[in-house]
């Protein structure tokens, strides 16, 4: 069975199931003690299931778009705050989604 439905089926069974370092740490009911044996079983299953997965990483730079178009390169910044996880500037959105000048604030 797969680290997925084996944790679907822990979470039914009342089972809370997660991962300090390289143990797993499982909560729940002692009358749902199969499930647990299941889980350990399948231990690096069920880690692998649970650990977030990452992106490739990107070519930034070979992505990079002629910079005299001044919305691709307001759409190429967006995208590398986005996937960094942060919040762009303010005037950089409007600049992607409005006129085709791009002014930094700053």
């Amino acid at each position: 069975m797969g680290g997925l439905t084996l944790l679907d089926e822990a979470r039914t069974a009342g089972l809370t199931v997660a991962v300090d370092g390289d143990k797993l740490v499982i909560r729940g009911p002692r009358s749902e003690d199969a499930s647990a044996r299941r889980l350990i079983a399948a231990k690096a299953d069920v880690i692998a299931a649970l650990q977030p997965k990452i992106p490739a990483a990107i070519d930034w730079e070979a992505s990079r778009p002629d910079e005299t178009d001044p919305r691709a390169m307001a759409r190429w910044w967006l995208q590398r705050y986005s996937a960094a996880g942060v919040e762009p500037p303010s005037a950089m959105i409007l600049s992607a989604r409005g006129p085709a000048t791009f002014r930094a604030e700053g």
